[in-house]
């Protein structure tokens, strides 16, 4: 059976998730220790392992909500339930292969987290990288491009951002900006562990022809006019 070059870069980008974030410190009791339940689900099914799963962060995520609760612009709580459901979504995707599309009501939840957190502080360009993936997985590819683009004029030389780039471009049928983006990447860290499916990838576009654009990301404006 043929492999499907793109689904693999697409599911590749999973292990970039965990790379960029930066989980803010803050002390949990019985942290995904779950609701106190001793069944354990039979994790070897689909829906076994979505139970297993829903144990494990259900408790994180009503913590986080507690704290919300009195801390409703609390940027380190805001960021952590954010991260909480990014993980709890990656989790799912990967036990399911997405089939289920069980993952995605969860990616839209980590990016209202993330939207409220850089509402608090927007500095911070792995947090806007994280909410771009987050909306990706979730469905929107537009805004997945819209946010990966503000990172990119803003801190261009934040290198995780591109190779994100490359994914949602080729998604949204951009293939020369994904070129174009991935070739940034590798130039920016060529030692990044993104690098190898990069460079797998950038062949295989340049082998199809694909020519990559010469736009310079100087500005959002100039990249979504495009």
């Amino acid at each position: 059976m043929a492999i499907n070059k793109k689904q693999t870069s697409l599911l590749t980008k999973v292990v970039l998730v965990f790379i960029s974030l930066a989980f803010v410190g803050v002390y949990i009791p019985g942290l995904f220790a779950g609701g106190g339940s001793s069944d354990t689900p039979d994790t070897t099914t689909s829906d076994g392992a979505l139970e297993y799963l829903s144990q494990q962060y259900t408790g994180t995520v009503d913590y986080y909500n507690q704290l919300l609760a009195s801390e409703p612009t609390s940027y380190t709580v805001l960021l952590n339930q954010g991260y909480t459901y990014h993980d709890w979504a990656a989790e799912v995707q990967q036990s399911t292969a997405s089939a289920s599309g069980a993952d995605v009501s969860l990616w839209i939840a980590a990016t209202s987290f993330y939207e409220r957190a850089l509402a608090v502080n927007a500095g911070d360009p792995g947090v806007r990288t994280d909410m771009a993936v987050a909306y990706f997985y979730g469905g929107d590819t537009a805004r997945a491009i819209e946010n990966v683009e503000i990172v990119m004029s803003s801190v261009p030389e934040f290198a995780n951002a591109y190779f994100n780039a490359g994914v949602f471009y080729q998604a949204a049928g951009r293939d020369g900006d994904a070129l174009r983006v991935l070739k940034r990447g590798v130039e920016l860290d060529p030692s990044a562990p993104t690098v190898e499916t990069a460079n797998g990838w950038i062949a295989d576009l340049e082998a199809n022809g694909v020519v990559p654009t010469v736009l310079s990301i100087t500005s959002v404006e100039e990249t979504s006019t495009e």
